[in-house]
């Protein structure tokens, strides 16, 4: 590891230069001035401001505290911070130096019952002099002295709100819809065309680290960025593997920074969060030259540190805590972990709803120039993210849906969103870390938002607790939507790069997971339809079951099991689930072609499960479900046919001798392009005697 040189982040979203407003107000206003509402000079003419001259009071400004994201900022809050130094004590009257002193000397039993708030205004009543304590304007004053900074920003951000002012921040607020506090703009203003989304106001910084906090920080490692060769694989696995289907990021903000000024230039939680994605991705000896010997070591490293800190509060920036959240969710080590997936998409999604990226910031067809359009390519990516990710986290994990359909009005990005963020980049950065065929590749992702979409409605009809399934019409129909997304997402060019060949082909299980999913609730419900429906229920599921074999074949043929990643191995489990149902056919030659094709994702599981955990729980649970259905209390009680059990035997104590050689080593027991042919070949699967073996004999595992 090496410490990277300092550098500044620049602004993520600079106000568009079209950008124009009925009012402006200084971005620095005293506090005498901000409470009474009135235009403030300050910045023009300096401290004291005209109008405090003119009455008579005391001029005083809240500078806005520099936000502390990058290891530059974070050393310098950790070397300049003490615990009585706060710039936001500071603007508070100082308590007299004898005061203080005999305050520190009283002993603990009285310490108890100091109160600053009192003390504080006893010093400003007795410096006021006699009779001060009645006096009107002097009490607001001492009023006023006594509020903090969170008072004055409060005020400042309704007054932003109900005047229609925008102070430059990059930062907004959103008021809610008509349920809440937004009904009263609508009162007030033209019902309707009332924007929800402002400007924050400047604001005095909450959260002040201080050298214990920097200090702790360091020995979790999070500011030991690795070196720069590494930090350049890491990236460019970024933004071929992961931006490719989870576009949250601003590309060119992150790759601009670190271009220019390094690693330390680029936001700490988010950068940690990118490379716990990244690290998956990487070759063997990337990770080694980091300094781990396990890819899974690796993401768990940084995993670490960027959750420490999230949990240290050390990001304000909302936008960025969206961001990296979205990636941890990502993360997954075992069932004990409390931070899983479904953890940290619903910090996602509750944040997002927050900020209001739900909804259209361009509220009845007026223009919100409070957003550049950069910002709301970025946000509409953000949001279609969470979306996405919320529909098929529910379908793999049996889990609600965290967003109602209804409640969002945002539009869907075009490929044009993921792609303008490149335009800004230099010709080699780009060529450097992003991949070729990236319109193709931002086409695929708008078609697979489309096929979300088609999910949602998927789950809401056949998957609800009480209720009666939907109409053979609705089926047909929404099938052909799914169908539609086949056609929009077209025929691979014969120049595809390895990156496009293989997202087509994750498009394509996305696919085929969505039609198991529609027909997979009428196979126990197949009684109540004509007698040709349980024919064509299976008919559909086989064929999208098969189809996901198909994918591995090609995956695995065009030696692409290297881009598989964490959002692909749930998405085997649908058409597992089909071929484990097969395998109890009363049917032999359906009961061995099951098995045999259940047994190319055992293969591909394994494959993988040195990266990723969730790998080893599927590819166990599987392993436990066959040998249940092999046991023969199972068998007996379910009346099932002998020969499954010798067919199942063979798969079972094949896995289980695997385990057992290699203890899940997945590079010393199979060499998939070596066993190609035996695998596939269908004479060499099969021996005279009918048993299911490889071309050794054995059983295949």
């Amino acid at each position: 590891m090496q410490q990277p040189t300092p550098g500044a982040r620049e602004s993520l979203s600079p106000v568009p230069a079209h950008a124009s407003y009925t009012r402006k107000r200084a971005p620095t206003a005293c506090r005498v001035c901000r409470r009474r509402k009135v235009k403030c000079n300050v910045a023009a003419v300096g401290i004291p401001c005209l109008n405090c001259v003119r009455d008579g009071h005391t001029c005083e400004v809240y500078e806005r505290k520099r936000r502390v994201t990058t290891q530059s900022q974070y050393e310098e809050a950790g070397t300049s911070a003490t615990p009585t130094s706060s710039s936001s004590m500071s603007q508070f009257p100082a308590i007299p130096a004898p005061a203080m002193s005999n305050a520190l000397a009283t002993p603990t039993s009285t310490m108890a019952s100091f109160d600053p708030a009192k003390h504080m205004r006893s010093e400003l009543l007795r410096e006021a002099g006699p009779g001060s304590g009645s006096d009107a304007g002097t009490t607001e004053d001492l009023a006023s002295a006594l509020r903090g900074p969170d008072d004055y920003a409060i005020e400042s951000l309704a007054f932003s709100i109900m005047e229609d002012t925008n102070e430059a921040t990059s930062e907004t607020f959103y008021v809610g819809d008509q349920q809440g506090i937004g009904y009263i703009l609508d009162i007030v203003g033209e019902p309707g065309a009332v924007s929800q989304h402002y400007g924050l106001p400047y604001m005095v910084a909450t959260h002040d680290l201080t050298p214990v906090d920097v200090a702790y920080l360091r020995s979790k490692g999070v500011f030991s960025v690795p070196s720069e060769p590494v930090c350049e694989a890491l990236l460019t696995a970024y933004f071929h593997h992961v931006h490719t289907i989870l576009p949250v990021v601003d590309a060119a903000d992150v790759l601009a920074s670190f271009h220019n000024k390094g690693a330390s230039a680029v936001n700490l939680l988010l950068l940690w969060s990118m490379f716990s994605v990244a690290a998956s991705f990487v070759d063997k000896a990337v990770v080694r030259q980091a300094g781990y010997q396990t890819h899974k070591e690796m993401k768990k490293s940084m995993f670490t540190r960027a959750k420490c800190l999230y949990d240290n509060g050390c990001e304000e920036d909302r936008i960025t805590i969206i961001q990296s959240v979205s990636l941890l969710a990502f993360w997954y080590s075992d069932l004990s972990e409390r931070t899983e997936s479904w953890h940290w998409m619903g910090i996602a999604i509750g944040l997002s709803q927050t900020l209001g990226l739900n909804r259209d910031p361009d509220r009845g067809g007026q223009y919100n120039s409070r957003l550049s359009d950069r910002r709301r390519q970025l946000w509409r990516r953000i949001w279609w993210s969470c979306f996405f990710r919320d529909r098929w986290l529910s379908l793999n994990m049996g889990r609600p849906m965290r967003i109602n359909h209804r409640d969002c009005d945002t539009p869907m990005p075009s490929a044009e969103d993921m792609t303008s963020d490149f335009n800004e980049l230099p010709p080699q950065t780009k060529a450097k870390y992003i991949p070729p065929n990236f319109q193709q590749l931002a086409d695929r992702w708008v078609v697979l938002l489309h096929a979300s979409k088609v999910l949602g409605t998927i789950l809401s009809e056949n998957y609800t607790p009480s209720g009666p399934l939907p109409s053979r019409d609705w089926i047909e129909a929404t099938e052909q939507k799914i169908v539609h997304c086949v056609e929009q997402a077209g025929t691979q060019p014969a120049d595809a790069s390895p990156v496009l060949s293989f997202y087509s082909y994750h498009l394509r299980l996305h696919l085929n997971a969505a039609l198991i999913a529609l027909w997979r609730p009428f196979l126990s419900a197949s009684a109540t339809l004509d007698d040709a429906w349980p024919a064509l229920v299976q008919r559909k599921i086989r064929a999208a079951a098969a189809d996901t074999n198909a994918v591995l074949d090609k995956v695995i043929s065009e030696q692409l099991i290297g881009f598989i990643g964490p959002m692909t191995v749930p998405l085997l489990v649908p058409a597992m689930n089909s071929h484990l149902l097969d395998s109890k056919s009363s049917d032999p030659l359906i009961r061995q072609s099951s098995l045999h094709k259940l047994d190319l994702f055992m293969i591909v599981l394994k494959k993988v499960q040195d990266v990723y955990s969730s790998a080893t729980f599927i590819r166990g649970l599987f392993r436990q479900a066959i040998e249940k259905l092999n046991s023969s209390s199972y068998n007996t009680a379910a009346n099932t046919p002998q020969p499954f059990s010798q067919q199942a035997t063979s798969l079972a104590m094949s896995i289980e001798q695997e385990d057992r050689t290699d203890q899940f080593s997945t590079d010393a027991f199979w060499q998939f392009e070596d066993r190609m042919s035996d695998l596939w070949d269908p004479l060499a699967a099969f021996n005279s005697a009918g048993a299911w073996t490889d071309a050794g004999g054995s059983g295949i595992g």
